[in-house]
C-alpha cells in the first residue's frame, strides 16, 4: 500500500488553482456551513493539490470557505499522481464516494441529542436547526413507556422537542402529552409522530 499523503504546508490562497474540470458544484449555503465549521473548529482536513498539474484535486469547497472567511493561507497536502488519468479519477472519487454513504437516522438522532446540551453551536454538526428539529420530531421516542408520565417528560426535556413548547407559548408538559394522547386516540395513531406534527401545524 502506497503512502501518498504528501507534505502538508501552509500555502497562500492566491497560488491555488481550482481544477477547471471539477464537476462538483458547491452552493453558497454549503460553503457558508463549511466556513462556519472552519471558523469554530479550525482545519481538520487539508486541501489536496496535485504536483502533476498544480490543480486542486480535493477540497474545492474548503478553499471557497477559506476565501469567504478572508483567509490568506490554508493547509495544503501536495500529492503525487502518476498520470492525469489517476488524478482525474481521484477528483471524481472524492466527490462520488461521499455521496454513496447512508445515514442511520436513529444513530444520527442519538448523536444530535447527546450534543444538544448548549456546550457547542449545533450548526457545527453541519445540520441547521430546522433539519435537527424535523429529525427529532420524526424519531420521537416515548411510545414504549406506557403511562410513565415522568419518563415521557424527561425525554421531551432532553430533545429538540423543547422547541414545541416555544411554539405553543410555554404550554405545560402534561398538557402537551394529554393532547398527544387524545390526537392518537382520535385518529387511531399508534405512535406520537403524526400527533406531534399535527400539534406543531395547529400552533403555527
Amino acid at each position: 500500500m502506497q503512502n501518498n499523503i504528501g507534505d502538508i504546508k501552509l500555502t497562500n490562497i492566491s497560488t491555488l488553482t481550482p481544477n477547471p474540470k471539477n464537476p462538483n458544484i458547491h452552493t453558497d449555503e454549503q460553503i457558508a456551513r463549511i466556513a462556519n465549521i472552519i471558523k469554530n473548529q479550525g482545519w481538520r482536513s487539508p486541501i489536496v493539490v496535485s504536483n502533476l498539474s498544480g490543480f486542486v484535486v480535493a477540497g474545492h469547497g474548503r478553499l471557497e470557505a477559506a476565501k469567504m472567511l478572508g483567509m490568506n493561507q490554508v493547509p495544503v497536502s501536495y500529492q503525487d499522481f502518476t498520470t492525469e488519468a489517476q488524478e482525474k479519477a481521484h477528483l471524481l472519487a472524492d466527490n462520488r464516494l461521499s455521496e454513496l454513504s447512508e445515514l442511520d437516522n436513529t444513530k444520527l438522532k442519538d448523536l444530535l441529542q447527546e450534543l444538544d446540551t448548549g456546550e457547542i453551536d449545533m450548526d457545527l454538526t453541519g445540520f441547521d436547526n430546522e433539519e435537527i428539529q424535523a429529525l427529532m420530531t420524526q424519531y420521537f421516542q416515548g411510545d414504549d413507556l406506557g403511562d410513565d408520565l415522568d419518563a415521557k417528560l424527561e425525554i421531551m426535556k432532553n430533545t429538540q422537542l423543547r422547541q414545541l413548547l416555544l411554539i405553543m407559548e410555554q404550554a405545560e408538559f402534561e398538557e402537551i402529552i394529554d393532547k398527544l394522547e387524545k390526537l392518537k386516540e382520535k385518529h387511531g395513531w399508534e405512535n406520537n409522530n403524526e400527533a406531534i406534527i399535527t400539534l406543531i401545524r395547529d400552533a403555527s
